[in-house]
């Protein structure tokens, strides 16, 4: 049972745990607390590097690069006002072990993110409740989607 995939899911599951309370948060106050968000990327980092001892080099080298990748357009995002702290922190937490698994599970995680909160807006939009300047909770889209992603894999593991 103890295996490099069962490392991987640490995070996984530590995360789904704080999926209600980042989100409450972030709906309530437009932040992701560092006090939740960092301590799982710290997991999350750790449970990747981990694997190393499982010979898992490749997809240790590919997690942390995907993650690299999204840091960098994430602070570039950040830059320019589009993409909060919090969010970018979050993303980069949920592809170190998304992308272990598969860089396409990433992928499909940010896909899926960003269209349901652009839907998500432009109903709102639509029904006059905000206004396109509005700056809208991006977290919550993410760990919908995170949760479904992540349940597959755990879901996956156990059932294989």
């Amino acid at each position: 049972m103890f295996s490099a995939t069962f490392l991987v899911l640490i995070p996984v599951v530590h995360l789904l745990l704080l999926t209600i309370p980042l989100a409450v948060t972030d709906i309530r106050e437009r932040r992701l607390p560092n006090k939740y968000i960092l301590p799982n990327l710290l997991v999350a980092f750790l449970a990747v590097l981990s694997t190393l001892i499982f010979g898992e080099w490749q997809r240790v080298l590919i997690s942390l690069g995907v993650a690299l990748a999204i840091a960098v357009i994430g602070l570039t995002a950040n830059y320019f006002d589009v993409l909060g702290m919090g969010d970018v922190k979050l993303l980069v937490a949920m592809a170190l072990p998304l992308s272990w698994f598969s860089p396409l599970t990433t992928l499909t995680l940010i896909g899926v993110t960003f269209l349901l909160a652009t839907i998500a807006v432009i109903v709102v939009v639509l029904t006059k409740k905000i206004t396109p300047l509005t700056t809208v909770a991006l977290g919550p889209y993410a760990l919908v989607t995170f949760a479904v992603l992540g349940g597959q894999q755990i879901a996956t593991f156990f059932t294989s």
